[in-house]
């Protein structure tokens, strides 16, 4: 029996199983396949958000009042209680007490006379017609008459008006006086608290209290107007 044809085709057939194994095992590898990306390191900060709702109160160890050394009409009121203000910022402007502005003018007018009176006797005592003595009274009573409007100046007899301007960066607290109203001297016109010496008392949520940590910045914002606001 001759068997020498069937060898060929056996071979055949075993070298077309050897390629289809190869070809699973390549699918099977492709098909494993995955598309990385690769991407620089980056550190960031990530910043958990609390919402809080209160009101900010001057610290009464740093709140001050405010006043005049003299007395004095409001006739304009640019602030209310409870505002922030800036540095520079116009609060209140003042009317002088009439009689302080009366005596402001009459002491003005008191050394306008003692210059001119100076000056004349300046010129006789070139002319030697006025004595040593008489030069000196003339000096002395220019001196007093400059002297004696410097204090009504002081007295806030100098100007029709007077601007009260805020002395830093902080916020109005109670107002002691109204538009219109009359004042004496030294009297308290309003409180003022400067930004640093802030207290916020806040509120959050009973789910959020767990996110508040020591030290975590704080930034406040006005509800109801566009004023700056403050960071603590």
């Amino acid at each position: 029996m001759n068997r020498s044809p069937i060898l060929p085709l056996l071979c055949l057939l075993l070298a077309a199983c050897g390629h289809g194994a190869a070809g699973d095992e390549e699918a099977a590898a492709a098909k494993g396949q995955v598309a990385v990306t690769t991407a620089r390191v980056q550190q960031q900060t990530f910043h958990d958000t609390v919402e809080a709702w209160g009101v900010a109160a001057g610290d009464p160890q740093h709140a001050r009042a405010i006043s005049l050394g003299h007395g004095g009409q409001v006739v304009a009121l640019d602030v209310a209680a409870g505002q922030a203000v800036q540095r520079g910022q116009p609060l209140l402007t003042i009317a002088p007490d009439p009689a302080a502005r009366s005596a402001y003018l009459q002491a003005q007018s008191a050394l306008e006379l003692a210059s001119g009176e100076l000056k004349r006797t300046e010129q006789l005592a070139a002319q030697r017609l006025a004595t040593q003595s008489q030069l000196a009274t003339a000096r002395k009573a220019q001196a007093d008459a400059q002297a004696a409007l410097d204090a009504q100046r002081a007295l806030g007899g100098g100007a029709a008006q007077e601007t009260v301007s805020a002395p830093a960066d902080g916020v109005v607290g109670t107002l002691s006086v109204g538009l219109g109203e009359r004042f004496a001297a030294n009297a308290p016109l309003l409180g003022f608290t400067p930004a640093h010496a802030l207290v916020a008392q806040l509120g959050v949520q009973p789910e959020d209290g767990a996110k508040l940590r020591a030290g975590m910045p704080v930034q406040l914002h006005a509800v109801y107007s566009e004023q700056p606001g403050f960071t603590g």
